[in-house]
């Protein structure tokens, strides 16, 4: 499902949401690459009608395969410990899930098992064209000469995919005019259907042409990847089907319960539809919605516009017992150690800020002094001093300049000043290296007490309350305002100081992305 790329700070699990992410189970943690794509692995019942969405991982475009291999493989082990039995796996036919289904599955021919041969990979307007009802006008306007009679074979063809889409849709045990629109069982007419439509779909080539620098035509005939793969369904199902019944003793098989349309497409239709209408989510938006729906039972209304049918599972699991724990504290992993080999070198050296930058500073640290006043030491003296510059301000002093009542603006100390330009220092230093870590804000804190100093501070009282809360309030202002001016570079709406990966990633994703729309 693809999402909107952005940045947003989630504090309860103390990182930067946004991020390629496939969680702590999977080998490939966070990266540095912007999301902009969800992967959602749900169960689906046979026998019993229910669903159970059971992973969702953050990913750039497409999973690369390596990586949707590893966590089908940690998924389904996940599934089988929980006391369920995986007995297949369903996907749509793109490249990366073709790739992955064909290399998770065991290449076994003759020469593996018999020893004299031993030697040392919206649908809904397809669907409408390929019917009975198209087939049937067909071949009444072929007998009425009112189309040619080659027509006769194009309402052959349609009626033979039509009966196809039928019997791998099937929804229903009562025998109905559409026979292969019921279960499958022994001797049923799919499997009729199916091994008279193998050899049509195995002779079925598509006709290209190409031009040569020349000018002679080159005509060649190619299958394509839906030809494929209908192929590779009917012969999986065929055996799918002698496993179950010997394996499981299963005598039916609604076929719709191994098709991934309605319940992934309506849980996704119920992603966009929460609350408000929103076709785009960002990852964090996505993440709560997803939390929303589990807990309350994917409820969602029907739309009358939707691209699937109604789906009439419900949760294998109510998950509302999630509401009476209190959530685990974000996880805790070795890096702590390897946080000062990102202080390497050092980060409070460098060159001197220009006037402005240097007076802005100033500025933003005499903001922190009212918040820290206000909330802290609202009536301490030794504070006052410690904080405030005592000095009379310059006449072209900028906060002075911009101070017109002359008492709504605070004025910090020289070494106040030093103080909050040392810890904007690191954290954006933390921001510019390695963002995508999970537990920033814990290792950000971590660094500010090991270089940060605040003995100017004389008040015994509140000296360890003004530390931490000034180190967390400038904390949370820079990371948001970065995660801003990330999304603002998104969105093409910001293009100045584009100075880390982040931001420079995130500049060349809208310029790529631009050009798309003005091409469509």
């Amino acid at each position: 499902m693809a999402l909107s790329p952005a940045m947003n700070l989630n504090i309860p699990t103390d990182q930067i949401i946004g991020f390629e992410d496939f969680g702590k189970d999977v080998n490939s943690n966070q990266t540095e690459n912007i999301a902009d794509h969800v992967l959602v692995l749900m169960i689906k019942g046979i026998k019993m009608h229910y669903k159970q969405p059971i992973f969702y991982g953050f990913c750039k475009s497409a999973t690369k395969a390596v990586i949707l291999k590893n966590i089908i493989k940690n998924v389904i082990k996940k599934i089988f410990e929980a006391g369920l039995t995986v007995v297949a796996t369903v996907c749509d036919q793109s490249t990366i899930n073709s790739k992955v289904v064909h290399e998770m599955c065991n290449k076994l021919t003759e020469a593996h098992v018999l020893p004299e041969k031993i030697p040392k990979m919206k649908v809904k307007h397809a669907a409408q064209v390929f019917s009975q009802r198209v087939s049937g006008a067909l071949r009444f306007c072929a007998r009425k000469h009112l189309l040619p009679q080659e027509c006769t074979d194009t309402a052959d063809l349609l009626l033979l995919f039509d009966q196809l889409f039928d019997s791998f849709n099937g929804g229903s045990y009562k025998i109905t005019h559409k026979i292969y629109k019921t279960c499958v069982k022994n001797n049923s007419e799919h499997f009729t259907l199916w091994n008279k439509i193998l050899p049509v779909l195995c002779s079925m080539a598509f006709k290209t042409e190409a031009k040569k620098r020349d000018g002679t035509m080159t005509v060649s005939y190619e299958k394509v990847p839906s030809i494929k793969n209908w192929i590779h369904n009917i012969r999986t199902v065929k055996d799918f089907w002698q496993y179950l019944t010997k394996e499981y003793n299963i005598t039916s098989l609604l076929m719709r319960n191994l098709n991934q349309e309605y319940p992934v497409e309506n849980f996704f239709s119920s992603v966009r539809s929460h609350g408000v209408r929103n076709i785009n989510p960002t990852c964090l938006q996505f993440e709560n919605i997803y939390k929303t729906l589990l807990v309350n039972n994917l409820c969602s209304n029907h739309s009358l516009g939707a691209n699937c049918e109604e789906d009439t599972n419900k949760m294998l699991h109510n998950l509302d017992v999630l509401l009476m724990n209190n959530p685990p504290e974000p996880p805790r992993n070795n890096d702590d150690d390897k946080i000062e080999e990102i202080c390497s070198n050092d980060i409070l050296a460098g060159g001197s800020d220009n006037e402005l930058v240097s007076e802005t500073k100033k500025y933003v640290a005499g903001y922190v002094i009212k918040k820290t006043k206000t909330l802290i030491c609202k009536s301490c003296n030794t504070c006052n001093l410690d904080l405030y510059d005592t000095t009379p301000p310059k006449v072209d002093n900028y906060i002075l300049s911009i101070d017109i009542t002359r008492k709504s603006l605070q004025y910090p100390s020289q070494n106040f000043t030093i103080c909050v330009n040392n810890i904007i220092k690191i954290i954006k230093h933390f921001l510019k290296n390695c963002p995508h870590k999970s537990g920033i804000i814990r290792k950000i804190k971590i660094l500010v007490r090991n270089i940060v100093q605040f003995d100017f501070l004389s008040c015994d009282i509140h000296k360890e309350k003004i530390e931490i809360f000034v180190t967390n309030f400038l904390i949370k202002c820079i990371i948001y305002s970065w995660c801003n001016n990330v999304n603002r570079i998104l969105k093409g709406k910001h293009v100045r100081h584009v100075d880390d990966k982040v931001k420079i990633q995130a500049l060349k994703y809208y310029k790529t992305h631009t050009k798309h729309k003005s091409n469509q």
